[in-house]
């Protein structure tokens, strides 16, 4: 798709009213599992994830959280109601008041978030609310991912790339900035961590918790569930951490424990999780024989 024609179906759709966005966003969700686009893989995810369950439970999570990332995406590419007042999506926060004393101090922030509910507009929330926020994300080809990536600049975020995150994450914090992380994505490299999620054992990068023990920042949980037509931010933290005697102990238990809490809100809210990705796509055994070079951590 060339950006001339991402851009006009993005400026079409931007001109709808919520409610017709949201609609757009359910019947692409519901087109997209139609189509079987990766229904395998997110059954599967969710069979090992909930055995208790129904298959018929499971598949109605599965709709659900296709059309929940058709609205994250939407919500990413066509959101502008925080920049002009036209239309407020926010709900409710919670928890922002002890958020608020940590960088009423001018200390900086870690925070620990995942693909759920809408994760682009928690970004824009923040940002929109005077939040220095600096997020770390991964460069995505494509005119589609190009439109999304202006967006989130255009709403404030500072972007983050892989090459070098752990440094530029650390000299943000240091200014007393807040760096976001999405953390619950599979990473096929060598220095990948191994943590439990959802009974099974999951690769996940060590940058968060090697940026939060050597900045010493307060480490915190956010997502944005979607609530209808809105969000509600919902902040845990600071998460409280015993640490051991090795700096390579202190970044596998800080891990498992900010995965753990990320685990729990999505087991409250199946639906609104990226059950499509790959989670669990390689085994510890399979590690060091099926490398994916681009999925190498940059740690300096």
């Amino acid at each position: 798709m060339s950006a001339l024609l991402v851009r006009i179906i993005v400026g079409c759709i931007s001109r709808l009213p919520p409610p017709g966005r949201a609609r757009i966003a359910s019947l692409i969700g519901i087109l997209v599992y139609s189509l079987g686009i990766r229904r395998k893989v997110t059954l599967e995810n969710l069979a090992a994830a909930f055995p208790e369950k129904s298959v018929r439970e499971r598949r109605q999570i599965a709709r659900l959280a296709y059309i929940n990332m058709a609205h994250a995406v939407l919500d990413g590419l066509t959101f502008d109601g925080l920049q002009t007042g036209v239309a407020n999506p926010l709900n409710d926060v919670e928890n922002w008041d002890g958020f608020q004393k940590y960088l009423d101090r001018g200390a900086g922030v870690l925070i620990a978030t995942a693909h759920f509910g809408s994760w682009e507009l928690m970004a824009k929330v923040m940002a929109h609310q005077g939040v220095p926020l600096h997020a770390v994300v991964r460069p995505l080809k494509g005119a589609l991912n190009a439109k999304l990536s202006e967006n989130r600049v255009t709403s404030g975020m500072h972007l983050i790339f892989p090459g070098g995150a752990i440094r530029q994450s650390l000299k943000a914090l240091r200014k007393g900035h807040i760096v976001a992380m999405l953390i619950d994505q599979s990473l096929p490299h060598p220095s990948a961590l191994w943590v439990p999620f959802f009974g099974r054992s999951a690769s996940m990068t060590p940058a968060f918790a090697m940026v939060a023990l050597k900045s010493k920042a307060p480490v915190f949980i956010a997502v944005a569930l979607r609530e209808g037509s809105k969000v509600r931010l919902q902040i845990e933290g600071p998460v409280n951490f015993e640490p051991a005697e090795s700096f390579s102990d202190n970044v596998q238990r800080l891990s498992e424990q900010v995965t753990a809490r990320l685990e729990k809100l999505i087991r409250l809210h199946p639906e609104q999780w990226l059950w499509l990705h790959r989670r669990w796509k390689i085994s510890a055994a399979q590690q060091s024989s099926n490398v994916d070079p681009k999925g190498k951590p940059e740690v300096n």
